[in-house]
């Protein structure tokens, strides 16, 4: 018997060792071939690549593969090697339940326990600190059992004492051997898992006691390690040398035995284990390896045989002189990471169609990060054909836990939080949930609808809220009384919001169907209400069992083909009820039990997807050594590198031994390990820009490591064999950028065309690629000058594109904002609104939109019959107001304006009110260009009598008459005999004033006008006239965008301030912010006109002066102002007059004095 030792710098290379050893027979037929790999997913992989190369012909027929820990605890075990230690999940209750009587006592054997927040947490930390001693020296655990209490040769320190004693105490309760067990060796031989051959396979780093059990049993074993190491021949040089085990790490730093500087930096754990397996192999051999004539291939070359590089050429001009095997991504943020990832990794299916998504590994620093980003974006249809990078996270992560462990764990989330709106919503539309309670779709959407106008916000009832400080009895827009006036509208039909129980207002919003969906929605809110007081307590590990076992009875359903989601929820109750045996008394808190939950929940393991040909996606370790033709690193940031030993409690890490861990030496071995395992590309994402600022910002350690060394392996190359494409590739904020689809040149800001090479865009999402290519490098009209900004203009709409008819709303919206047309109609784009998401909380005081809306409902009452009093006690049953004394405030300024302007209105009013049909026709240039004659507008307008009334709970602005306008128009051309006449009523312009006698502040604006004309068939005219400027400005719209606006473009007769002010709101419109940027008062005016679209408009001015103009004067000679909402100067000269408190009349013209 032997033990051989053969390393290789990638798992491919020792793949066919392994698959020789495995088609070699046993002796023992019934024997099992052990192979122990580092990960799941590397034993995922080895099934796999033997499947596809053997085929069926068994090789892998009872092979048993184990984990790095099963094999510890066999380590840990052996009493020549290490003490006997428990499970270190059952040493975490035993933990727990000694410090936590001890808490009570008033001690504290554990530095920290007694503060801690988390105690089962710290617990577990302390008895993951005795199992690693326990693994890696358990010559320190053998001296505490027998009193001594050292390192395993020296004395500890003070701040250190504590441990010896805490675990002879811990000794003490669950009986660990303080000596040695004879004969331990041959029993482990004879052991049934060590019956047949073992081989490690892909391990890059071996313990000491690990070691030291290989010394013993290679005698007697066939025991065969395929080792990973980044470098040649390593474990051959320490062969040559008297290397002891046990020398310490202080006096033998490995890394100054190698020269590349990487290896310096990185290479230490691979160092450490070839010396210790050195002293154990009986033979050790490398496979040689082959590197391709790339960047990659002179990269792993110059790690592998361990070359000093210097340079004398720049790095930044290195880096420049790539061929794209290495590719560093420099992005904006988690999501332009995996945008840019997707697009990098199809450029390279693109460029070698050889390569297939299986051939690809995506390795993820920070799955909980981006796992809910990689399927939407990766795996996003694209292209005309919708094709998809098939993409399968093969590790667990928030997407791939199973729908019961999500269920679950949301239903603790709401016993713990504060049961929003939307968590709750979301919460009974998981599918566990919805069907134990049996919710439909359509109930779902009711219930969504209920509760926006039941203003629910946050809180299972008052009571709830107290824990965030709110006083008990305040109700308002809890699920309480959400539910109470749902209950009451189940027995009393109201037309109406009254209070009909206590503080109760039926909810009339409800028919005869929807009875069954209020009361599964009573039995959820119940079921919470109950598991929400009884989980705000710390319990035992017995209490919580039998809460979580109440918790799937009352929530959770599945259905048959997921039963087994269900068992494992069940067996979680089931070890929680065993760790009552360790732990009986100990208790921990709701934070603690969902942790532990989702940690003991497993995740769908994607079998069906193990062996298909997608692209795997998992964490470093997951995968760790396992080859592919192409690897992606993606996440590769600062804050991905956290390393870190277990601070000053870890006593191996105060004086460690050669092969001792250490996680961040052993961090920087993996990033070699990925480097040599990648056999044609290597793609890595990483920040390297502020997604807020656009700022630059620092890489991280690591990362400016290996761009160091990849600039000297590129120098090795000859200067005439390089090529030209960048290393480091630095991408745009967003996808939606010129940059991306190849319509600006490269900059040192924006590369991607040097890597690509071949003129195409970058991104493969042709949907914006369409957008952008619309919006930026359409047909242009020559004439165009200014700032290099040019109109997007389009072919005129397809003849099935042209509309026969529209409304008196298509005319108002076009003359409104012509952009959202462009954007809208023509390019198909709907961009997000300019609407705040939902707001869980109460508002103090109400925001601009609340406010407007409050007043709007007010007006809305009055106009019905209602009175004040009647609408307040109203609203406040419903919910939605400011809290206490401020809702008194917001009444009491409401109701002022409201007042004032419902009696300034009284007499419109009083009138009879009718809905009047529009029918007519107006020429419209596109139906002529086909041939289809005119264009007919239809709408109903409201009136009272012969006045159309708007009145608006907001501060006048003059586009507040585009709309009565263009009704008025209607109107006069279906009825030409009556002089119809328009009212805006709105809030008055608040008057800023530096006079010693201020103008006093009106409470209202009015504004009355009728259209211009003495006689009818002027007024038709007129009338004519406002529909027809309004239409041709919506199919100008629909060919380029218009610099019509609704604020700046309504004040061009005032000063450039005003323009400027206006403007600079019109651009946050998120239509005008794609299409004009932030561009400037003073670059629109130097736009010229567009020939052949800005007809009949003046030619010596810009188009933002031209539209403005042209709106400007069709107002001006379409109407007559009969009362202005504006303060005007008077004509000739005279004392000036101060604003009133009601409106202007009648021609009076006034200026507000400042």
């Amino acid at each position: 018997m032997a033990l051989d030792v053969v390393s290789a710098l990638s798992a491919d290379k020792i793949l066919s060792v392994l698959a020789e050893r495995l088609s070699k027979p046993l002796d023992d037929p019934f024997a099992p071939d052990i192979v122990v790999v580092p990960g799941i997913g590397v034993a995922d992989w080895i099934q796999e690549q033997l499947s596809l190369q053997f085929g069926s012909r068994g090789i892998v027929a009872n092979t048993k593969f184990w984990l790095p820990n099963e094999f510890n605890a066999i380590v840990s075990a052996s009493a020549d090697h290490g003490a006997k230690m428990p499970d270190a999940t059952v040493l975490q209750w035993v933990v727990f339940e000694y410090l936590s009587k001890k808490a009570v006592e008033g001690l504290e054997p554990a530095p920290g326990f007694n503060l801690a927040e988390r105690k089962l947490s710290f617990a577990k930390r302390v008895a993951e600190l005795f199992d690693r001693y326990a693994v890696h020296r358990p010559e320190m655990i053998l001296d505490w059992n027998v009193g001594k209490d050292t390192d395993g040769a020296t004395p500890l320190s003070d701040n250190q004492m504590w441990q010896p004693i805490l675990w002879r105490e811990l000794q003490s309760i669950i009986g660990v051997s303080d000596g040695k067990s004879e004969g331990k060796a041959s029993s482990l031989l004879e052991a049934d898992w060590l019956r047949g051959r073992v081989t490690f396979f892909g391990l890059e780093s071996f313990s000491r006691t690990k070691v030291q059990l290989l010394k013993e049993v290679r005698d007697h074993r066939d025991i065969q390690i395929l080792h990973l190491s980044p470098m040649d021949g390593v474990i051959q040089k320490f062969r040559s040398e008297d290397f002891i085990v046990d020398e310490r790490r202080r006096g033998h730093d490995l890394t100054t035995r190698v020269n590349n500087p990487l290896l310096r930096s990185w290479s230490r754990t691979t160092l450490e284990c070839a010396a210790l397996l050195s002293t154990v192999a009986h033979t050790a051999k490398s496979i040689p390896s082959v590197h391709p004539e790339t960047v990659l291939g002179a990269l792993q070359k110059s790690l592998a045989q361990d070359i000093i590089l210097v340079s004398e050429e720049k790095s930044e001009d290195l880096l420049k002189q790539s061929d794209g095997s290495i590719q560093i991504h420099l992005c904006h943020g988690a999501t332009r990471q995996v945008e840019v990832m997707r697009d990098a990794l199809l450029h390279i299916m693109k460029s070698d169609p050889s390569i297939r998504p299986r051939d690809i590994l995506v390795l993820c620093t920070d799955l909980e990060k981006y796992s809910s980003l990689i399927e939407p974006v990766m795996g996003a249809g694209l292209g005309p054909d919708r094709k998809k990078l098939p993409v399968s996270i093969v590790e667990k992560s928030n997407v791939t836990a199973t729908p019961t462990a999500v269920a679950i764990d949301t239903i603790l989330a709401l016993a713990a939080g504060r049961c929003s709106v939307m968590e709750v919503l979301e919460a009974i539309s998981l599918e566990p949930i919805r069907l134990k309670f049996g919710f439909d779709e359509d109930e779902l959407q009711a219930i969504s609808g209920w509760v926006n106008q039941l203003n629910v916000k946050w809180g299972i009832d008052s009571q709830h809220r107290t824990a965030w400080k709110y006083l008990s009895e305040f109700e308002d827009g809890t699920w309480q009384l959400a539910i109470d006036r749902l209950t009451a509208g189940m027995m009393i039909q109201s037309e109406s919001i009254k209070e009909h129980f206590p503080s109760v207002a039926a909810f009339d919003d409800i028919s005869g169907s929807d009875l069954a969906t209020i009361g599964k929605l009573f039995t959820f809110h119940d079921s919470i209400k109950v598991l929400q007081k009884s989980a705000q307590n710390a319990h035992t590990s017995q209490e919580w069992a039998a809460m979580l076992r109440d918790l799937i009875d009352n929530f959770i359903a599945v259905s048959r083909e997921e039963k087994q989601h269900l068992m494992d929820a069940f067996r979680t109750v089931s070890q929680l009820e065993s760790s009552a045996v360790s732990a009986p008394t100990a208790r921990f808190s709701l934070a603690e039990f969902r942790q532990y939950v989702s940690e003991s929940l497993p995740s769908v393991r994607g079998s069906a997807l193990k062996w298909a040909d997608v692209v795997r996606v998992a964490s470093p370790n997951r995968l760790r050594g396992v080859s592919a033709r192409v690897i992606a690193f993606l996440g590769f940031d600062e804050d991905s590198f956290r390393g870190r030993n277990s601070g000053g409690d870890d006593i191996l890490a105060s004086d460690p031994r050669i092969g001792e861990r250490d996680l961040r030496a052993d961090e920087r071995l993996g990033l070699l390990t990925t480097i040599q395992s990648a056999s044609e590309y290597l793609v890595v994402t990483c920040n390297g820009h502020d997604v807020n600022k656009n700022t630059e910002i620092p890489l991280a350690v690591p990362m400016e490591e290996f761009k160091d060394s990849i600039a000297l392996a590129i120098s090795t190359i000859p200067k005439a064999s390089r090529s030209k494409k960048p290393v480091l590739i630095n991408h745009s904020r967003q996808l939606a950028d010129r940059a991306n689809v190849a319509l600006i040149p490269d900059s040192s800001e924006k590369n991607v065309q040097q890597l690509i090479g071949d003129g195409a865009a970058w991104t493969f999402d042709h949907a914006v690629v369409g957008v952008v290519e619309q919006i930026s490098n359409p047909p242009v009209a020559d004439d165009q000058a200014g700032d290099g900004f040019v109109y997007p203009v389009l072919p005129p709409p397809f003849e099935e594109e042209i509309r026969t008819e529209v409304s008196i709303s298509d005319l108002f919206e076009a003359i409104r904002r012509p952009v959202d047309i462009f954007i809208n109609q023509r390019l198909g784009v709907m961009l997000p609104g300019e609407e705040n998401g939902t707001d869980d909380d109460f508002p103090l005081w109400p925001d601009n939109l609340a406010y407007s809306q409050i007043g709007r409902e007010l007006i809305e009452a009055t106009r019905n019959g209602e009175t004040a009093e009647q609408w307040k006690k109203r609203k406040h049953l419903s919910g939605g107001l400011p809290l206490g004394a401020l809702a008194k405030e917001v009444w009491a300024k409401v109701e002022d304006e409201v007042t004032a302007m419902m009696e300034a209105s009284a007499g419109i009013l009083s009138q009879k009110f009718n809905l009047v049909p529009v029918l007519l026709t107006i020429d419209d240039q596109e139906l002529v260009s086909v041939g289809r004659g005119l264009l007919r507008v239809r709408d109903i307008v409201g009136t009272h009598g012969e006045t159309v009334l708007t009145i608006n709970y907001a501060t006048w602005n003059r586009r507040m008459r585009v709309m009565p306008w263009l009704q008025v128009a209607a109107l006069t051309l279906q009825n030409p005999e009556i002089i119809w006449k328009a009212v805006i009523i709105a809030k008055a312009p608040k008057v800023v004033s530096k006079a010693k006698e201020p103008p006093v502040q009106a409470l209202f604006a009015l504004e009355e006008f009728v259209l211009a004309g003495e006689t009818s068939e002027e007024r038709m005219f007129a009338a004519r006239r406002v529909l027809d400027f309004g239409n041709t400005i919506r199919n100008r719209a629909r060919i380029v965008p218009l610099p019509l606006f609704e604020r700046s473009s309504w004040v061009i007769e005032k000063s450039t301030t005003e323009q400027t002010k206006g403007l600079d709101n019109d651009l946050k419109r998120p239509s005008h912010a794609l299409v004009f940027g932030a561009r400037e008062l003073d670059e629109f005016k130097a736009d010229g006109l567009i020939e052949g679209i800005d007809t009949d408009l003046p030619i010596s001015s810009s188009r933002f002066e031209a539209y403005a103009t042209w709106l400007f004067s069709v107002w001006t000679e379409t109407v007559r102002v009969t009362k202005h909402a504006e303060p005007m100067k008077e004509k000739g000269s005279g004392p000036k007059k101060k604003a009133k408190k009601s409106a202007p009349n009648d021609g009076e013209e006034l200026e507000v004095v400042d």
